[in-house]
């Protein structure tokens, strides 16, 4: 007699066989796909994106287009310019952007469903000749925001900056992460370059130690010093005042007493400088005195009054999964919402910032498509029906009375 372990070990072993095989060997009729389904049961959060064409990337409209990237902001402002009454009940940028995707203008917003069939759907419609595929997209809880989070405000009204300023944005993030994460030693140094220069503004008698040690003026490169002053006093330790005592001694201190002195003390702060700036909002506080930084938080105040100022330069590169009002007929139909990109292209340029993942993905074959459309039509998933519009109803009942040529 087998025992109920073996029996579950097999039970498992198949079951595994079954699900790869479908993987490698593509869906042919929607039962399959049901069978898939159920085999993916222990999945999180998920949600699903169907492709007509196997190995297209997730990526939204407004990249697919060379030059559309660098006008966002001129496309945003002028279709709403031209049809302004479209816009009247729209508070926000995401439902700007929600509306205008659902009039054909590519956003920085993707398509996603909750329904796995309507997945299926948009696979098989077009390119008859090609493979298509389902995407199956995991959603950790951190990234899935409703339609009023700040997050998605910060991240959304970046459709409202030019070129020039999104591009140095994301310089600046790249920088920040730099100095905020992978530290190599020539950053650490530098590191300790600012920390020198900020305990010398703090001390009284400094002007020579300036000329001592060649300190420049760091306020061209970074917003306010005043900030970085509070730093250091919210850092360092009480063993400065021993450092600063010994300086201001002046006759007792010789130089070379006081380089010696200058170098082990930083080698011993700067990492602590470091984990400050990583860990504390001074670090956010200076990002977000950057220009082009103020400039977004005019927009997202715009929509938000409330808003504190405040925007973690981690978030704008972000890809995140937003939970859209039910408030359209198609999104309703096609139980839609969407995936909100940041300065980022698409999925496969993700990093520890966002969690969002391919879970999985399932070929169907070009020869099967058909088959496919077929069930679902039976099942009800039809044009008609994700498309409610009347344009959409009246195409259908067209093509129900009439034949039409090839």
């Amino acid at each position: 007699m087998i025992s109920d372990d073996c029996d579950n070990r097999d039970l498992e072993s198949i079951f595994d066989n079954e699900k790869k095989s479908l993987e490698e060997g593509g869906v042919i009729r929607l039962s399959c796909f049901i069978r898939y389904l159920e085999m993916c049961a222990e999945f999180r959060k998920t949600v699903y994106r169907g492709h007509s064409q196997v190995g297209w990337q997730l990526t939204p409209s407004l990249f697919r287009y060379k030059n559309l990237p660098d006008n966002e902001e001129n496309a945003f402002k002028e279709i709403e310019a031209v049809h302004p009454e479209e816009f009247l009940k729209d508070n926000t940028t995401l439902e700007r952007l929600v509306r205008m995707q659902h009039y054909g203008l590519p956003t920085r917003l993707l398509d996603v469903t909750r329904n796995p069939l309507v997945a299926l759907y948009f696979a098989v419609v077009r390119d008859v000749d090609k493979d298509g595929e389902v995407i199956f997209i995991e959603v950790p809880e951190e990234d899935e925001k409703f339609f009023d989070s700040d997050t998605v405000s910060c991240i959304a009204n970046l459709a409202h900056m030019p070129k020039r300023s999104k591009e140095f944005i994301k310089e600046e993030l790249i920088r920040w992460f730099l100095k905020l994460r992978d530290l190599s030693s020539e950053e650490n140094l530098k590191y300790c370059e600012l920390l020198r220069e900020i305990l010398l503004k703090s001390v009284k008698s400094i002007i020579p130690i300036f000329s001592y040690f060649g300190v420049e003026d760091i306020s061209k490169n970074y917003p306010s010093i005043n900030n970085l002053i509070k730093c250091s006093n919210n850092v360092i330790t009480p063993e400065i005042s021993h450092f600063f005592h010994r300086i201001n001694e002046g006759d007792n201190y010789s130089y070379e007493e006081l380089e010696k002195d200058y170098k082990s003390f930083f080698n011993s702060y700067a990492e602590k400088i470091k984990n400050y700036f990583r860990t504390e909002p001074n670090a956010i506080g200076l990002f977000n005195e950057i220009p082009d930084i103020m400039r977004l938080i005019y927009f997202i105040r715009e929509e938000k009054p409330y808003f504190k100022r405040i925007i973690r330069y981690s978030d704008l590169l972000r890809v995140i999964y937003v939970k859209t009002k039910q408030n359209n007929p198609r999104i309703i139909a096609q139980n839609g919402d969407f995936l909100l990109f940041g300065l980022t292209s698409n999925m496969n340029n993700y990093d520890d910032n966002t969690k969002i993942r391919i879970k999985t993905k399932i070929t169907i074959k070009e020869g099967n498509k058909r088959w496919i459309l077929r069930d679902l039509a039976r099942a009800g998933i039809t044009e008609d029906k994700l498309f409610p519009e009347l344009a959409y109803t009246a195409k259908n009942i067209l093509n129900k009375y009439t034949y039409q040529d090839e």
